[in-house]
């Protein structure tokens, strides 16, 4: 087949060592992915009155600064039909050239693929997409959290004293104020009016100070509700794919549980409260939430780690992003391997794959001890050992697999503790009769302010005669006092936690509407679990069978100069599954295609369950 390579746009002559080319197909391990790479390029002087020579076009790019900006190069087959073949289609890499006096060698990656990807995506942050703005902060969440401190019985007894001793003198005054109130019938009677004009004033200080200490008493052991900014994860990731002029499509991260995943982010600094919730730090209106709730790092680095956490297979093709579970296959396998009669097989490769011990973990935050206290779900281990008696010394399984992921586990809020039981009770029991207390001092007011109202008539007529008075009596304002209103049921679901700092990002399931009804899911511990994701996204790696799933365990193949076309390599290059000739699936773990010479070698796995004697062992630690 005869090459034909195009420089931005342009057909240039052949490089020296075109009949070196092979396109490389690597898969990892896990067959998670796919790269593709092709050989470095020899682009020779050639005849230097040629504009068309490749040397000339490459070392023009360089010549111009542009060693940053990627040479447009495109490879096709013609058939000798006269059908041709675009077999790649991406950029040469100016900037890694190597200069020669006779030739350049410069490195190409094929445009939107995994490699290309890999390569730019830690180049931009989350908060460089926000500074082009690509993310605004309607694209961020609004989450509710409590403080949930841990409480001693020292705090529990001042609360107990403390609510009695205000509860008891509220009532007491509810007594006093009724008893006065029959007997100021007459308005006039002046020793009435004086007594009672004291004991509302009184009333005044005593509510004033009763309200303000068990706003401070709640201030300390509770604190209200506050908001922090976070975003969720599959926005993200189609922010920073959007950049690369790429789709997300991912039945993990688009639908439902997952697609309700946030991030909250890292917290280092929070502004303090003035007013009654003086001291108080963090944003208790939701209105003025200021901050960010991007992930506080590169596109690259939460890929990867949403990659790492969900064991997912990355597919690029025709400008989407497949993220998906490690069994997705963009199509149904279409290439079957020829008859190879080579019975060689091998289980070295796949036996480096079995681990005795692997083990998954979320992160703890120092600043949030209930990622500590309410552990569970945080970390898993699964050890594999041999079934039977056997010599220890005989043993050879071995090795650790972890797989450490970096956000740490956001808890949902389940019930209240002791001391918010305590005040909350206070607040269904005494809201009302303090309510109570303010209509009644206020209707006395009334009456108050009419007659002082009557003595400031009085004051002013006799000044008309000559006669002044050296002072004056105001009217007394009503007293406006919020309703005590429902501050600590409601908190119930909320995001929960230490302090108002994040030193981890945390992962949450929430809904996005509402800020105040921004709860997490009570599905919120199920999901973002550890066991959890062992048992449906990272069993495949065990050896031991489980479902329709027989193990990890393979039998390692290879295969030499097989004859293979382009249609060949057009059928593997998204789809690393498939038969042999006898129909059984096979996964190509790497294949190298030289065009040149219509041939093909590789290695490839087939399923067969060959290490019986195996058991396994899963531990939650609490």
């Amino acid at each position: 087949m005869k090459q034909r390579h195009f420089i931005d746009g342009e057909e240039v002559e052949t490089p020296l060592n075109y009949a070196d080319l092979a396109i490389e197909l690597n898969y990892d391990v896990d067959g998670n992915s796919q790269a593709i790479s092709v050989n470095n390029w020899d682009w020779g002087v050639g005849d230097r009155n040629k504009q068309n020579d490749g040397y000339l076009r490459v070392k023009k790019h360089s010549d111009d600064g542009l060693s940053f900006v990627g040479l447009p190069h495109r490879v096709e087959l013609d058939n000798e039909d006269g059908t041709s073949y675009v077999l790649f289609d991406g950029y040469t890499d100016v900037g890694k050239a190597q200069f020669f006096h006779d030739k350049i060698t410069t490195p190409s990656t094929e445009k939107g693929k995994l490699d290309w990807l890999n390569d730019v995506s830690d180049g931009i942050s989350f908060a460089y997409l926000e500074s082009i703005g690509k993310i605004k902060d309607t694209d961020f969440i609004k989450i509710p959290y409590c403080i949930n401190k841990k409480q001693n019985a020292y705090e529990i007894i001042i609360t107990v004293l403390t609510l009695f001793v205000v509860a008891d003198k509220i009532k007491e005054q509810i007594s006093t104020i009724s008893e006065m109130t029959s007997s100021a019938g007459n308005q006039f009677e002046a020793t009435v009016i004086i007594k009672l004009v004291l004991r509302i004033l009184y009333i005044l200080a005593l509510l004033a100070s009763v309200i303000g200490l068990v706003i401070k008493l709640y201030n300390m052991l509770i604190q209200p509700v506050k908001y922090h900014y976070g975003m969720y994860v599959g926005k993200q990731i189609e922010k920073g794919l959007e950049y690369f002029g790429l789709k997300l499509s991912s039945s993990i991260l688009q639908k439902a549980p997952y697609n309700k995943m946030a991030i909250l982010p890292e917290k280092y600094k929070q502004t303090e409260q003035t007013g009654i919730f003086d001291g108080i730090q963090g944003v208790i209106d939701s209105t003025k939430l200021k901050g960010k709730g991007y992930y506080n790092g590169t596109f690259g680095e939460l890929l990867r780690s949403m990659k790492q956490m969900f064991n997912a297979k990355i597919i690029i093709q025709d400008n989407v992003l497949y993220f998906e579970k490690f069994d997705f296959k963009l199509s149904t396998p279409i290439y079957t391997l020829p008859d190879l009669w080579d019975a060689r097989y091998e289980y070295t490769q796949n036996i480096d794959e079995c681990k005795s011990n692997f083990l998954l973990t979320f992160q703890t935050d120092n600043q949030d001890k209930n990622t500590v206290q309410e552990y569970k779900g945080t970390s898993v281990q699964v050890t594999t050992s041999l079934s039977g008696t056997v010599d220890k010394q005989l043993n050879l399984l071995n090795g650790l697999q972890e797989v450490r992921i970096p956000f740490a586990l956001g808890k949902r809020k389940k019930e209240l503790n002791t001391i918010e039981k305590l005040i909350n009770e206070f607040y269904k029991a005494m809201g009302a009769t303090i309510e109570a207390l303010i209509t009644v001092v206020n209707a006395i007011l009334i009456v108050i302010n009419v007659l002082i109202a009557l003595i400031q008539a009085l004051i002013k007529a006799v000044a008309t005669i000559g006669l002044k008075l050296n002072f004056k009596i105001k009217t007394i304002e009503p007293i406006e006092v919020e309703a005590f209103k429902n501050l600590v049921e409601d908190r119930i679901n909320m995001l929960v936690m230490e302090s108002d700092f994040v030193n981890i990002p945390k992962l949450i399931l929430i809904n996005n509407g509402n800020a105040r009804a921004n709860t997490l899911l009570p599905t919120n511990e199920i999901f973002i679990n550890a066991r959890y994701l062992f048992d449906n996204n990272h069993y495949f790696s065990s050896f031991i069978g489980r479902k329709n799933w027989i193990g990890n365990q393979f039998l390692i193949k290879r295969f030499e100069n097989i004859p293979f076309t382009f249609d060949d390599y057009e059928k593997v290059r998204v789809n690393n599954e498939m038969y042999d000739f006898e129909g059984n699936e096979l996964k190509l773990l790497s294949l190298r295609f030289n065009s040149y010479e219509g041939t093909a070698e590789g290695t490839y796995k087939q399923q067969k369950a060959y290490a019986t004697n195996l058991k396994e062992f899963i531990y939650e630690p609490e």
